[in-house]
């Protein structure tokens, strides 16, 4: 049938019958091997024909080891590796195309099939944490509609109440909110409408000092004056300006720490107590480190040094970040919202200040920094230094007379500081515990 090369029915019918006695007996056909080989050469090309596939898988039957041992083979295996297919990984972009025999060994270093065989368990992760988290946004929401208490009870998130009171009306809602405070029965809760509070003197009683101590080897600067409260409108222009003036390489940095008059210096405005305070340490020269921190500002003040837009947002986005980090994990964001309870201010308070930090402008930072800043070397100021007992005098005399007081600051000997401190004598002072 295949010399004479008969219509395709008949040439279907004399392949299937060859292929038939190759699984019936294999031994008879394998002796007439090659008479079969020579009357199937011609149909064995490279066109993708019925013909074509019928002799392969004749001659994959009459050649293959285990057709030969058992008499028998996988005719589906067999005829499938003489198949087409495309790599795995095609929809990603792998263009391979090419016999199923050779398609895993070419997936297995396949840039494409890598990616995807790495990618498979994260993508099923992700897909876990989006259904755990569309099942916690559902709970929120049930919560916060007041349904999600158990028994039916209503949820205590239903009333959404600020953790402390706000801005415009910090005082009429303080003393509304204690009054409306009323004994429940049922499980203690946290205590409502409490803060600190700090005293400040419109003139403290000690204006400064100078402590000698015999057991340091430079000095400690610290400069206190009032600051501005949690919610003062110039809380955020403020904190732009110090982050400005603090910055790696800023102005501080540089001309202090860079000049070698003292190791560090820190400028903070404390919310809670509304005080501000600059801290020099490790002062090679005390004196020297206090006039340029002095001149730092009053460049600025006086419109003599310039906050350009670059150093602006430089300043924003550096204030940003640590306000975001104050509350990166879980346990600081518990913290922060258990601490709001008590210093007065509300739950999202870090998402209003971050608000408010974007609203800032340079003229905004100036202005703050004028009327914030330079108070603290006036003589209103605290001025506290601690000193080697050998240059105590030296820098209470130079120091009093640049802070602006009219006489030196007092120095409190080493021995005195009991007695000046705490109100008695050294020898009245109970030892601590052993």
């Amino acid at each position: 049938a295949a010399a004479g090369a008969p219509d395709a029915a008949v040439s279907r019918a004399a392949l299937d019958g060859v292929l038939r006695m190759a699984e019936l007996d294999p031994e008879a056909c394998r002796a007439a091997l090659p008479d079969v080989i020579r009357s199937l050469s011609w149909l064995v090309g490279d066109d993708e024909t019925e013909a074509h596939r019928s002799s392969l898988a004749i001659l994959a039957r009459l050649l293959t080891p285990a057709a030969a041992a058992n008499g028998k083979g996988d005719d589906k295996s067999e005829d499938e590796a003489f198949h087409k297919g495309a790599c795995a990984a095609a929809e990603a972009g792998c263009a391979w195309s090419g016999l199923l025999a050779d398609k895993a060994a070419h997936e297995a270093t396949c840039p494409f099939a890598v990616c995807q065989r790495m990618m498979a368990p994260l993508q099923t992760e992700v897909a876990e944490l989006r259904a755990e988290n569309s099942l916690l946004r559902s709970r929120v929401a049930a919560l916060e509609a007041g349904e999600g208490g158990e028994g039916g009870e209503r949820s205590p998130l239903a009333i959404k109440q600020a953790a402390g009171p706000r801005l415009e009306s910090l005082p009429l809602e303080a003393a509304a909110a204690a009054e409306a405070v009323q004994p429940s029965p049922g499980p203690a809760r946290l205590l409502t409408g409490v803060r600190s509070v700090h005293v400040q003197l419109e003139r403290p009683l000690l204006g400064g000092a100078v402590v000698a101590l015999s057991a340091i080897e430079n000095a400690y600067v610290l400069l206190s004056a009032r600051g501005v409260g949690p919610h003062h409108p110039d809380v955020a222009a403020l904190r732009v300006a110090i982050e400005h003036l603090t910055a790696l390489e800023g102005d501080f940095w540089v001309r202090l720490r860079g000049a070698g008059l003292t190791y560090g210096a820190s400028l903070y405005n404390l919310p809670e107590s509304e005080r501000l305070q600059l801290t020099l340490y490790r002062c090679g020269d005390a004196l020297a480190a206090y006039s340029a921190s002095k001149e730092i500002i009053a460049e600025y003040a006086s419109g003599a040094a310039t906050l350009s837009q670059v150093d602006l947002e430089g300043a924003k986005s550096s204030l940003t970040y640590n306000l975001i980090s104050s509350t990166s994990n879980k346990p600081a964001a518990v913290s922060a919202q258990w601490a709001a309870g008590y210093t007065g201010v509300q739950a999202d308070y870090t998402g209003w200040l971050l608000s408010k930090v974007e609203e800032v402008t340079a003229a905004d930072a100036l202005r703050a920094l004028s009327a914030h800043l330079t108070p603290l070397f006036e003589a209103s100021a605290v001025l506290v230094v601690s000193s080697p007992a050998g240059k105590a005098k030296e820098l209470a005399d130079s120091l009093g007379e640049v802070h602006g007081n009219s006489e030196p600051l007092p120095v409190l000997a080493e021995d005195e500081l009991s007695s000046k401190l705490c109100g008695g004598d050294a020898a009245d002072v109970s030892p601590p515990p052993a």
